[in-house]
C-alpha cells in the first residue's frame, strides 16, 4: 500500500473560500446545460423564498474513507463536502472514486 492509505479517516481542508459571482454562476450553467432559475434569473428570483438570485462563497472538505488494492493499483474513495458560507447544512456531498495505477 502507498502513504494514501494513511490518510484514511483524516480530513483535508477546508479549502480557502471561492467566491460566487453571478458570472461564474452563469458560465457554470450555460456549461452544464443547468440553468437554476434561483441562481440565474433575477425576475424569477424576485419573486422567490428570498426575493433574489442566491449565491455564495463555497469551500471544501474531504476525507478519505477507504483505499484498496485492487487490479491495476490501488482504488480510495474520498467523502467530498462542499460548504456555503453562513449555511449550517453542506450544500453538497458526494464520494469520488480515484484510481492510482501501480
Amino acid at each position: 500500500m502507498s502513504r494514501l492509505s494513511e490518510l484514511v479517516g483524516v480530513e483535508l481542508g477546508p479549502t480557502s473560500w471561492l467566491e460566487m459571482p453571478p458570472e461564474r454562476i452563469d458560465t457554470f450553467a450555460t456549461a452544464t446545460d443547468d440553468p437554476q432559475w434561483i441562481h440565474t434569473d433575477p425576475e424569477r428570483a424576485a419573486d422567490g423564498p428570498f426575493g433574489t438570485t442566491i449565491s455564495g462563497r463555497v469551500r471544501g472538505r474531504f476525507r478519505s474513507s477507504r483505499v484498496e488494492e485492487g487490479a491495476g493499483g490501488e482504488r480510495a474513495k474520498i467523502e467530498a463536502t462542499v460548504e456555503c458560507d453562513g449555511v449550517d447544512k453542506p450544500v453538497r456531498v458526494a464520494e469520488l472514486v480515484v484510481l492510482t495505477p501501480s
